[in-house]
């Protein structure tokens, strides 16, 4: 039997990412240990370089290292081959990758962030992006988002790679970070979202109230009696609104909504819903529908836990 040698079997470096902030190298060393001698760690923000004896080493760590999570941490890390370590491609004199190849080589300075609780103050936002490097500005675009400015172009990328799907400190849910700031999110995105499951008989001013929390509304149509199509002034703010909104309820409704970045025909073409109700089926929209299936079954519900309680 032949052994083929791989390329990657001359590496004897994985690249390490997603550990906590302020984990010493020592307790790194002592994770990798497992796998083989660990010769040398290149420690930076929240990630690392870890030497390993020999490229055998280098590999186990990667098989049964990725998604592991180091004692006293609380998320796992990810675990890969070094890049930077490659050996040189035939006909090419680096093992790197071209620039034209790697996607957060921009050049900006500034990430968006979204995602965060409305009622975070731009301290504790500035203490957990601060954690890659010195941060220049922040600029909130909406509740629930800001633009955040480094020093250097070298951190706002830092930011993206570190930080992207992290809880800020007593915040309920995780963050987005985008590399461009928001006019980079913005470029692709729709500004509009449709919100379904409201009651029947929810006002607009109780509509606009509630997804008001997220960004500033410029308009708002009804696209059935229990969903409506709501426009933001950005594609940014849409995407906030549908991130930071989705599944609450509105003040004096009796269940959650949803809410759907692209109007009310984007969940029809992600579904490729069908064009017809078939014969002899009501003269209802495919919403319409959805809101009298909802509704039917929250009465239902009511109905069978009064039924209950007048049993008792």
């Amino acid at each position: 039997m032949v052994l083929v040698k791989n390329a990657s079997s001359a590496v004897s470096a994985v690249f390490v990412m997603g550990f906590d902030f302020g984990t010493p190298a020592e307790a790194l060393k002592k994770h990798f240990g497992a796998c083989g001698t660990v010769e040398q760690i290149d420690m930076q923000a929240g990630k690392a370089v870890v030497h390993m004896a020999t490229a055998a080493q280098a590999a186990t760590a990667v098989r049964k290292l990725n998604k592991s999570t180091i004692p006293g941490n609380s998320r796992y890390i990810d675990v890969q081959l070094d890049k930077k370590s490659l050996p040189p491609k035939a006909g090419g004199s680096s093992g790197s990758l071209p620039p034209k190849k790697r996607p957060l080589d921009s050049g900006t300075t500034k990430v968006y962030v979204r995602g965060f609780d409305f009622d975070t103050a731009t301290d504790v936002l500035e203490a957990h992006m601060g954690q890659v490097g010195t941060v220049e500005e922040v600029k909130f675009v909406c509740k629930g988002s800001a633009n955040v400015t480094y020093s250097s172009a070298q951190e706002a990328t830092a930011a993206v790679e570190t930080l992207q799907g992290t809880t800020i400190e007593g915040n309920s849910r995780y963050i987005d970070v985008i590399l461009g700031g928001d006019l980079a999110a913005n470029e692709a995105g729709s500004s509009r979202v449709v919100v379904r499951g409201c009651d029947f008989g929810t006002t607009a001013e109780v509509l606009e109230a509630h997804m008001g929390q997220a960004c500033s509304i410029v308009d708002i149509k009804w696209v059935t009696n229990g969903s409506a199509n709501v426009t933001y002034s950005s594609a940014t703010e849409a995407t906030t609104a549908a991130q930071t909104l989705q599944g609450t309820t509105m003040e004096g409704n009796s269940r959650f909504i949803d809410v759907i970045v692209g109007g009310d025909r984007a969940p029809e073409r992600a579904a490729k819903r069908f064009k017809g109700q078939g014969k002899g089926a009501p003269n209802m929209s495919r919403g319409d529908m959805e809101d009298f299936v909802r509704t039917m079954a929250t009465m239902m519900g009511k109905m069978f836990s009064a039924k209950l309680n007048n049993n008792r």
